[in-house]
């Protein structure tokens, strides 16, 4: 029969790999790098200690930049059946983006701007006198619309400075967004004028359980084929993480199931710093361009504010789709490949939960020839135990001969004494990239199953006692473990063994998805009946016949 330590190793190693993946990758999703780097070379990144720019001098054109107070600004509001925008011509900025369909902590639409009176996507210009922060400057408005877009477009203009033009064009349908941002005239600002577009206030909160999202905030930019990842764990006080190059799709914020992103179109050089604080529990990214002194400068940039939804993500072509925390390179194809599975499922059987039934029973007719071997072997090898244990008396002095001895005692009765292992190695790499799926795709955010469990992609919580989560779930799975030990034949002195793993698996069961313990619950279930049957059918069968080595009074009389 398979060592009964030997399961447990396997099932502890599982959970050990899945609980790294919790606690270290929460913060960074893990592909640290694809197959190859692209074609113009992304450097690596550096850590650099940001000073503020020089301030600039009494009468500056940046006076022109400020009007004041005196001069009202306008709001735009944008409703389409995903979302809501609110833009104000006070600095061209998004004051509010709601995403409708999905509740935040206090069952309203989930917000992305986290300071409405600061607002987000603001523009700043970096001259070589100082910044000219352009968030008091009340632009020029228009708003047209057509069959495809509402475009609304912001417009600054003086004789003592560059002319400025930022337009919105907002989709009737998608999250994806597009900006232009044209500037002529810059070189009244004199030489080596840049410009930067900011998201500087991260995501607000939106899921009921804080501690989970925080644990996924973080400024996210995507250089060459690797996802550089900076999460609230890795932010210091004035130190910003910068990167620079051709290479540069995009950067953002996130959280664990929204992205705000800016993404260029074109191949530009793009300078990019992220930052944050961990005391404010908020995450920044600032792109950088340059600009043409004497010459119109035109950008044009995708802007994504919405949930991380693979398969739209992917459908865009920038590589946003990597943001999405799908486990290790080496399983992300299998993630990738169980999430397909779901989203084609779930326009047959729109319940998450069934479809998790399903393919638990599918993964188990699937591995069923493994698994009936995997008894059979288990049945051979206890059926041996007597002549094993003889072996082993005989041989106790000498482990080499004896170890020569039991195989050749598996080699005469054809067991293999690890069949019992295989199917559960087999079926590990479906389960952690199930783990990965249930716990990191939008998909699954609040899918609700039966009963009391409404939420797929978190543990089934009733309820608490002295501030202790009860979860009934992962106790339903554990007696089917034990029910399960119970039929399977075991060695009594690894009995204590037996009884142990299902506290084991309880223990780290207890905090996953409640769609990962129903996942595992039918597989316990499933894997109780064909024991039941296994165990039926041997009883049936014909023991083996075991010899016993003759005694050694006996070969000497001979």
């Amino acid at each position: 029969m398979m060592d009964r330590r030997t399961l447990l190793a396997i099932v502890l190693a599982t959970v050990v790999v899945i609980m790294f993946q919790v606690f270290f990758f929460r913060s960074s999703p893990p592909p640290p790098a694809l197959e190859q780097a692209d074609s113009v070379a992304a450097p690596a990144p550096e850590v650099v200690e940001q000073q503020p720019p020089p301030a600039a001098a009494p009468g500056d054109t940046l006076r022109f930049w400020r009007p004041g107070a005196s001069v009202e600004a306008r709001e735009f509001t944008v409703r389409t059946p995903d979302y809501v925008a609110r833009l104000s011509s006070r600095g061209g900025v998004l004051r509010s983006f709601t995403l409708l369909g999905f509740p935040g902590r206090d069952s309203e639409p989930v917000e992305m701007v986290r300071d409405s009176l600061q607002g987000e996507l603001g523009l700043t210009l970096l001259t070589r006198k100082g910044p000219i922060d352009l968030s008091e400057t009340v632009f020029s408005a228009v708003e047209t619309s057509n069959d495809s877009a509402t475009v609304i477009t912001f417009t600054a203009a003086d004789s003592a400075g560059p002319h400025i033009l930022r337009r919105y064009s907002f989709p009737r349908e998608g999250f994806a967004i597009r900006h232009e941002v044209e500037i002529a005239g810059a070189g009244t600002l004199g030489e080596g004028v840049d410009y930067r577009i900011e998201w500087s206030g991260g995501l607000p909160v939106s899921e009921k359980n804080p501690k989970t999202d925080l644990g996924a905030f973080a400024s996210v930019t995507f250089v060459g084929k690797n996802l550089k990842q900076d999460g609230l764990r890795s932010m210091k006080p004035g130190v910003r993480h910068e990167y620079a190059g051709e290479a540069i799709h995009w950067t953002g914020v996130r959280n664990k199931y929204f992205i705000s992103a800016i993404a260029p179109v074109r191949g530009d050089p793009v300078r990019v710093s992220t930052f944050g604080s961990r005391e404010n529990a908020s995450t920044g990214t600032e792109l950088t361009m340059a600009v043409l002194p004497e010459e119109t400068t035109r950008h044009e940039f995708l802007v994504y504010i919405g949930p991380l939804d693979f398969h739209d993500l992917r459908g865009l072509g920038v590589g946003l789709e990597h943001a999405v925390n799908l486990g290790w390179q080496a399983l992300r194809w299998l993630s990738v490949f169980v999430l397909d599975v779901l989203d084609w499922s779930y326009r047959f059987i729109p319940n998450y939960g069934w479809i998790i039934v399903l393919l638990s029973a599918l993964t188990k007719l699937v591995f069923y020839p493994l698994t009936r071997s995997s008894m059979r072997s288990m049945a051979g090898l206890q059926r041996l135990k007597p002549e094993m244990d003889a072996l082993r008396e005989k041989y106790k002095g000498d482990p080499t001969k004896m170890n020569q001895a039991v195989m050749e005692l598996y080699r005469k009765h054809k067991v293999n004494p690890m069949g019992g292992c295989l199917p559960i190695l087999v079926q590990m790499p479906v389960f952690i990239a199930l783990y990965n799926v249930l716990a990191n795709a939008v998909e699954l955010r609040r899918a609700g199953f039966l009963l009391w469990i409404d939420d797929l992609s978190a543990p089934d919580t009733v309820g608490h006692l002295f501030g202790f989560p009860i979860n009934p779930l992962p106790l339903v799975m554990t007696g089917t473990t034990i029910l399960q030990q119970k039929l399977t034949p075991t060695d009594p002195r690894q009995a204590m063994m037996a009884y142990m793993m299902p506290v084991v698996m309880l223990i780290f069961f207890y905090s996953f998805p409640s769609g990962l313990v129903i996942y595992w619950t039918v597989n316990n279930v499933l894997q109780i009946a064909q024991q039941w049957w296994m165990n039926r059918q041997q009883s049936a069968a014909v023991p083996v016949e075991v010899v016993a080595p003759p005694r050694k009074d006996a070969r000497r009389r001979r």
